[in-house]
């Protein structure tokens, strides 16, 4: 957000109305020009949105949309400050003119430092952008136009995490085409929930209480790691700090917190173990670089003596998990390969030791924030065993009733899963190099197969079967066949000896179960 000085704005400024007795639901900001430009485009945009929400919740959507024009001069008239002072949210059209208009961009920020703190509820901005056309064209003229495009664009940059696909993508300029609706769906979805957490908070008055959730220490890095673990920490900050995750991080990151550096090695033994005892989990970022090490050890790098504590904390706590990611070249220190091929070689032994998917910080930071909303916690078995669950599944079947049934089954079961990457799920990671990690950490596998999945996804499937018979794993898996007509998917499978279970016969969540929970010597 642009600097500004709070207590200023809480002087001059009186608290917004409560959404209940506000006189608009939206107030829609956007620049004439566009409108006359795109045939009325504006106002078939209103207009489909109204009807889309009253047909959707039975509530007339009240909106404010000056379709006269009249304000006047370099400042906002009083008629438009009231009605933004009596909407409860802003819906600003933009666009390169929108950007260029002095009034749309005051309205913009208007609104913005009117709401003050109060602009974010439980993760929902009550400023709902929209992309009429690509504004990244824009250059401005004048010194205090850029300086308010550059507060403009600097505070839509900072929220994206909280906006809708409808934002990330332009609407169609025509509203005659099929994805102008669907996209206005999905407008209206956002802007009826963000009103009922309004209306939510009105009512009882308060903020909802937080909750600190889990504790995730990200151990300090090195090289091009630290960039890795910096990028990280940084979004999972905005994750936290807008309400899209409940964790805490540590070390914790005060002024207080001492730099590692400068630390003799007894004193940084010490304040590492009061970090991880603090944490439920650990995740650790290693490049070609040692990186520092105590005041009074030079042989004994923090970032290896900080993997050794957790690694006991491991052993004692059999709830605390260790992540790790690494990317060591050939040129890099023979101690740091060395350190890493040992902490491989703990992965495939030490059911708490598990490594990331790839040195990336969208998968890194997609994995955890997986991992975070739903903790597994393996549930005890007959023999004693924990099993990981490798599920090969593709993003093409989330939409299916049967992927959600064994989602459902394995979440509520609080089997520890390991999902697969596809090659076109994310370019930058190695999907068989995933896939083999997974297969060699995992006790058991489930692989779905369906109808509804393209034939190419499912061929990618079967080849991810081959490579795991390949590997002589001495632990089992089943093919979850979704519908019975599958018939050539079975034959071919058949002839690696591996369990297929028909999904389209009533119990097979139990014939599921019962695979998962079995033994294997």
């Amino acid at each position: 957000d642009p600097p500004r000085n709070k207590s200023i704005i809480q002087v001059y400024f009186l608290p917004l109305p409560t959404p209940r007795t506000m006189e608009y639901d939206v107030f829609i900001s956007y620049a004439h020009f566009d409108n006359e430009t795109h045939g009325n485009w504006i106002h078939e945009f209103e207009d489909r949105l109204a009807r889309d929400y009253r047909a959707r919740t039975g509530q007339t959507l009240k909106v404010f949309l000056d379709k006269d024009g009249l304000n006047t001069g370099h400042v906002l008239s009083d008629r438009l400050k009231q009605a933004m002072d009596n909407s409860a949210l802003l819906l600003p059209i933009l666009s390169p003119v929108y950007l260029s208009s002095s009034w749309c961009r005051k309205e913009f920020l208007y609104f913005m430092e009117r709401t003050g703190d109060g602009l974010i509820v439980e993760g929902n901005s009550r400023i709902v952008p929209v992309r009429l056309m690509p504004y990244d064209a824009f250059q401005s003229e004048t010194a205090a136009e850029k300086q308010e495009a550059e507060q403009l664009t600097g505070f839509l940059g900072e929220k994206e995490i909280l906006y809708a696909d409808f934002y990330r993508g332009p609407l169609p300029v025509s509203a005659t085409d099929p994805a102008f609706n669907e996209k206005i769906a999905g407008l209206s979805d956002d802007v009826f929930k963000t009103l009922g957490l309004l209306r939510k908070q009105e009512e009882t008055a308060q903020m909802p209480p937080q909750t600190e959730g889990p504790g995730l220490f990200l151990g300090y890095a090195y090289g091009e790691a630290k960039k890795l673990r910096d990028q990280l920490a940084k979004e999972l900050q905005k994750q936290c700090q807008y309400g899209k995750l409940s964790a805490r991080l540590l070390p914790e990151d005060t002024q207080a917190a001492p730099d590692p550096r400068s630390l003799p090695e007894k004193e940084l033994e010490s304040f590492l173990r009061s970090q991880l005892a603090a944490s439920d989990m650990a995740v650790f970022f290693y490049d070609d670089v040692e990186g520092a090490k105590p005041t009074d050890n030079p042989h004994a790098p923090i970032a290896h003596l900080q993997y050794r504590l957790a690694l006991e904390m491991a052993d004692e706590r059999k709830d605390f998990h260790i992540f790790y990611v690494a990317q060591i070249s050939e040129d890099g220190a023979a101690s740091q390969r060395d350190f890493v091929e040992k902490i491989d070689a703990e992965a495939k032994t030490n059911p708490r030791v598990l490594p990331l998917p790839a040195f990336e910080q969208k998968v890194v930071r997609d994995f955890l924030l997986e991992y975070l909303q739903k903790p597994p916690s393996p549930p005890p078995l007959p023999a004693g065993a924990h099993p990981r669950v490798f599920y090969v599944h593709h993003s093409h079947d989330k939409d299916d009733k049967v992927w959600a049934r064994i989602d459902d089954l394995m979440y509520n079961n609080r089997f520890e899963v390991f999902k697969s990457v596809f090659p076109e799920d994310d370019p930058l990671v190695d999907a068989d190099k995933v896939t083999r990690d997974f297969w060699l950490l995992s006790q058991k596998a489930l692989v779905l197969l369906r109808n509804g999945t393209p034939t190419w996804c499912n061929a990618q499937k079967i080849g991810l079967i081959k490579t795991a018979s390949e590997k002589k794993s001495p632990y089992g898996m089943a093919i979850c066949v979704a519908e019975p007509d599958v018939a050539a998917r079975i034959r071919e499978v058949r002839s690696h000896d591996f369990k297929v279970i028909d999904c389209a016969q009533p119990g097979f969540e139990q014939e599921i179960l019962t695979f998962l929970n079995e033994s294997h010597a």
